[in-house]
This record gives structure tokens, sequence and C-alpha cells, in this order.
């Protein structure tokens, strides 16, 4: 059944029942990145300290690490560097995304390394988990912890989820928009898969099982290539949660 609902948020909501909580996106490529709260904009900053900073772990603060794992800077949540940064060591490429895990950070890389990897909360001494299988095509990566499932998708917009061995344990595809790929976030708040899509201001919610799509929100804001994507829930005390304004309209399915 469709169900129109309206949110009455200048950016990202859900139809869900809870607050999406932080969500940060980052384009790499242009140095920018977005922290949204729980609907509102929060801050736009730049990310040049971090190289092309794509891979994103998000806790008590923002840990973004170099594409090209040289280098990986801490922000707080206005986007402002914190003044610590850890050595990335140089052993990986191509490092689109990356999920907070338990005491670990995971990331992913694309274009024929096409990796699964694992490495400190500061993506220090990262190591490879597991291959993807998926030809150079992978694109953003999440972490249900849960269930300890990682889900890594493609430039397809296929989806697979993976245990901790690498074992797939099921696959599908993601909908919704015009490219169906970039970022990908697990949402503690609403127990789903969200996409930042790749060239739009879209971010499209799924449930963590079937992938069936839930919503398709408009941010008002151009991501680019959106390829680091991350949720924080419950969101950090240092945040003070915004008014709310404007109109967007969701539409989910269920």
């Amino acid at each position: 059944m469709n169900r129109i609902v309206l949110c009455a948020v200048a950016g990202l909501c859900s139809v869900a029942a809870a607050q999406p909580g932080i969500a940060v996106v980052l384009d790499g490529d242009s140095d920018a990145g977005w922290i949204f709260n729980n609907g509102a904009l929060q801050a736009s900053f730049n990310t040049a300290a971090a190289g092309l900073g794509y891979p994103v772990a998000v806790r008590n603060t923002i840990w973004i690490g170099d594409r090209d794992n040289s280098i990986s800077v801490e922000y707080d949540f206005n986007g402002v560097p914190t003044g610590n940064t850890a050595p990335g060591g140089g052993l990986f490429g191509q490092l689109l995304d990356g999920a907070a895990g338990d005491g670990v950070n995971y990331s992913v890389s694309c274009c024929g390394n096409d990796t699964v990897t694992v490495s400190d909360t500061q993506f220090v001494g990262e190591t490879v988990l597991f291959g993807t299988g998926n030809a150079g095509l992978s694109s953003g990566i999440a972490f249900d912890p849960t269930t300890d499932t990682i889900y890594v998708n493609d430039f397809n917009g296929g989806i697979k989820a993976f245990d901790l061995a690498g074992n797939v344990l099921f696959s599908g595809s993601l909908t919704g928009g015009s490219n169906n790929f970039g970022g990908l976030a697990y949402n503690p708040a609403t127990d789903s898969i969200w996409l930042a899509e790749n060239g739009s201001s879209f971010f499209h919610e799924y449930n963590k099982s079937t992938f069936a799509l839930l919503g398709s929100i408009d941010s008002g804001v151009n991501f680019g290539n959106s390829y680091g994507f991350e949720f924080a829930v419950p969101a950090p005390a240092s945040i003070a949660l915004l008014g709310f304004g404007g109109l967007v309209t969701a539409r989910r399915r269920r």
C-alpha cells in the first residue's frame, strides 16, 4: 500500500515513527561534507584535511579517512577538525565508504580491489576482511550491529548482505532513484538501510531484509559523489535539536 506523508522539515526526514538522527554525507572529490540533524542541515564543511575524504565512521565524533588510506582526521559535529589525526598507511586505494563497527571500522574499496577492509576506529591498521565479488563496482558499505551483517552495494544498483566471514546471506537490488548507487548506511533509529544517491539530493530508505523501498526524501542538497555516508544514533549530547521549517513530501511503501 502506498501512503503519502507530508513532513514539515527542512531536509532529511523519515516517515517512520523514529527520527533518523544524525547523517553525515561526504563528497571527497569536492572536499565537501554535510551534517544533518533530525531533518535539518546542521553544517556544511570542508574535508580537504582528510585528503579525498570518503570512508567515514560516526560515534561521539566523526572520523574521516582518505580514499587512498594516507591519513584520517577527526571532526566535531559542526564540521570543525578537533586537531586529532592518524596515519593511514597507504596500503589501500579507492576506499569509497566506511561504517562504524564494534570497536572497529569497516571500509569498502572499488575499481579492481573490491574488498571489505577492517581497521581500528581511526582507520589505522587497515587489513582485508573479505572480497565482495563485485567486479570493480563496489560503491558503499553499511554495518548492522544487531545482526553483525555487512551490506555492500554496487554501481549497478545491486546490494549484498554478508556475515563477518564474507559469506553472502542474501542479495537484491536498490530502486527509487535515477542512479541507485552511492554511499550506504544502516540507521539504528529506523532499523533500515539508507542510500545517499550519487549525483542527486535524495536519500532512499530500504527494508534491510527485502530491500523494498520505504521512502525517498529530497534533502535539498546536491551531494555530488556521495560515497561517504553514515548515521549516528542516538545523537551526541553536543548536538542541540534544531527547529523545523519548510515542507518535504515523502512516500513510503509497506
